[in-house]
């Protein structure tokens, strides 16, 4: 059986995909991580269970004997009512995560770092506790394995770099967006958020075979891409247009159905609702979903 501290810092450096950011965490210094890390890869390999290839903190878990491990390692942690793991997108982490809840971790890491990571992922894996999703990323409404709980709506804008000739038009026509910008995504966004923002882009613009591309850096002049109020406080060398919009963003907190009623989960809902509700004046029409 992996010891506590062990599969802590496996499962820290799978989440946060930084041994920097586990030491923080766990006020670990490097080599005791590197220990750790080595001890619990050895527990694992006595057990026929080894890294998979290019990926070094991720595993072969045939028989799920990992995956039952951290069950009873997650059990512990809402035992304890500390140390619980909350993943989110990026305007959440910083504008509902920091500083974290009480009794809660949220992923601090740098964006690079993320990798895109599989949230639902995580959670099947018990690697973290909850998540807070965009509703593209959320699963679907009739997944048993999981509960939603609707946490906010806002207005979904088009958004240009700052110094983009249309910020100062007025009333912009699909045909004014589509001949002066071209779509983009920023490297953090999920695969699955990317997906639907360029269905919604071919139903707005009319795209029949858009080139769509990421965004590593600064954006250039000519990019668009679709945020809310929320994006711009983080982002605010991004600025809305004057084009027409009737669709809502929406975030939901998402836990295995298992923990669905448990304490922690209740008073992190608890919590989260008042950082939005503190949000409300700093953002027009965000509504707060009981």
């Amino acid at each position: 059986m992996i010891e506590i501290e062990q599969l802590a810092v496996l499962d820290l450096c799978a989440w946060t995909g930084s041994q920097y950011e586990a030491a923080r965490i766990l006020n670990f210094n490097q080599s005791s991580i590197s220990r750790n890390l080595l001890k619990a890869k050895a527990v694992l390999s006595s057990v026929g269970i080894e890294c998979l290839r290019g990926d070094k903190y991720s595993f072969e878990d045939n028989y799920q004997v990992l995956k039952a491990q951290r069950k009873i390692h997650q059990q512990i942690r809402f035992n304890q009512a500390k140390c619980l793991r909350i993943e989110a997108n990026c305007w959440a982490r910083h504008l509902l995560l920091e500083p974290s809840p009480q009794g809660w971790i949220a992923n601090q890491a740098a964006i690079k770092n993320f990798r895109h990571c599989d949230a639902i992922q995580l959670l099947d894996n018990h690697i973290i506790d909850a998540a807070v999703l965009a509703i593209p990323e959320a699963p679907l409404e009739c997944d048993s394995r999981y509960q939603r709980y609707l946490l906010s709506n806002q207005p979904l804008f088009l958004l240009v770099p700052n110094g983009n000739a249309l910020v100062s038009e007025i009333g912009l026509s699909p045909e004014d967006v589509s001949r002066n910008t071209e779509l983009g995504h920023s490297s953090f966004v999920s695969n699955e958020c990317r997906r639907v923002m360029e269905r919604l882009d071919s139903h707005l613009f009319g795209a029949q075979d858009p080139s769509y591309f990421h965004i590593q850096k600064e954006p250039p002049p000519s990019t668009r891409r679709y945020g809310t109020a929320m994006t711009m406080l983080i982002r605010p060398d991004l600025v809305k247009i004057d084009a027409k919009m009737d669709f809502l963003a929406g975030d939901i907190l998402v836990v295995k159905n298992d923990l669905a009623d448990h304490p922690e989960i209740l008073k992190l809902i608890l919590q989260l609702r008042n950082r939005l509700q503190a949000l409300q004046n700093k953002i027009h029409n965000l509504e707060i979903l009981c």
